[in-house]
């Protein structure tokens, strides 16, 4: 009896395997891709690689946020290590952040980052200034800056000791629209469509990335992320392939042992609604991770995506080549 059991289950532990090297394959490089996502962004200010850089009054950005409803959002210095946003209704903020988030439609409110009021700061370039930017009381529950109360609603940065653990950012309209800055920072997912259609006439170029394309994985990360990527799909569609062999052997033992063609096509049918929810479900978390995460959530997303369609090919493929006609002895 152990024989027979370990020759019934040795064909179907073998692509097993294969799909979960594969899918372990293609969620780590997810996790890198977030991770150097992430380091960008927190390098870079916060900015995200859509950030333009516009010689524009900020009055005249902030009318265009309000009247536009396109999904974006602008910044303007305040201060060493301060800078106030302005956010257009509805518009999505994606800002690596812990302990707490943006309070849609509260208010003014104030986002710091961990250092900041801090007494005796790192070392490092900026620190003190940064500490200074913004007078913490309550505990940490509030700013003064320039004698006006703000409430803290969360920390900038994805942990504490974050390269935005002395900046502070200051979410209040009306105090944009009053800065006599000469340059604002837009970003946001529609950000170029704001400047182009809204802002014309204006000058603009793209924002300073900080540390994109230095540091040193970037020169190796455009090579690696499309073979591993297409090394774990291969490997997913060789499994596949392994399956439908070893649903084409299950076929002709079963017909050879009297089962109906009936009972044939409900075993097949039952696969393939397995393969096409699991492919059905992966698509619909991949398609939310790109909408609702940032940094490498969106690519989270495409390749949650891909491995959806992936399985629902392999169930197309799993039924067209067990076919009774095929299988039959």
């Amino acid at each position: 009896m152990p024989l027979l059991l370990r020759r019934a289950v040795a064909p179907a532990l073998i692509p097993t395997a294969i799909i979960a090297v594969g899918i372990g394959l293609l969620l780590l490089l997810c996790v890198f891709q977030g991770e150097m996502a992430l380091a960008r962004q927190e390098g870079s200010r916060g900015y995200t690689p859509r950030a333009l850089s516009v010689q524009a009054a900020p009055d005249e950005v902030m009318r265009a946020l309000s009247a536009s409803g396109l999904d974006a959002h602008a910044y303007v210095e305040d201060g060493p290590g301060r800078r106030i946003l302005a956010l257009a209704p509805g518009a999505d903020l994606s800002l690596p952040l812990h302990g707490g988030q943006v309070r849609e439609g509260a208010g003014p409110q104030a986002l710091i980052g961990s250092q900041v009021g801090a007494a005796e700061p790192l070392e490092g370039v900026g620190a003190a200034q940064g500490a200074a930017s913004a007078q913490v009381v309550d505990d940490g529950r509030a700013v003064i800056v320039e004698g006006r109360r703000y409430p803290v609603t969360a920390v900038l940065g994805s942990r504490e000791r974050s390269l935005l653990q002395y900046e502070t950012l200051i979410i209040d309209n009306q105090r944009f629209a009053a800065s006599h800055a000469a340059v604002v920072v837009v970003d946001g997912p529609q950000a170029r469509e704001l400047v182009e259609e809204h802002l014309a006439g204006a000058r603009w170029q793209p924002q300073d990335q900080g540390v994109a394309r230095r540091l040193s994985l970037d020169t190796f990360s455009p090579v690696l992320l499309p073979l591993g990527g297409l090394a774990g799909a291969l490997s997913l569609w060789a499994a596949l392939g392994l399956v439908v062999a070893w649903r084409r052997q299950e076929a002709r033992v079963s017909i050879i042992l009297g089962r109906t063609a009936l009972a044939a096509h409900l075993a097949t049918g039952a696969r393939l609604a397995g393969a096409g929810l699991l492919g059905a479900a992966l698509a619909v978390a991949g398609v939310h991770a790109a909408v609702g995460l940032p940094g490498g959530g969106r690519t989270l997303g495409v390749l949650g995506a891909a491995l959806g369609g992936l399985a629902v090919l392999g169930a197309g493929r799993l039924v067209m080549e067990s076919r009774l006609e095929g299988a039959a002895p």
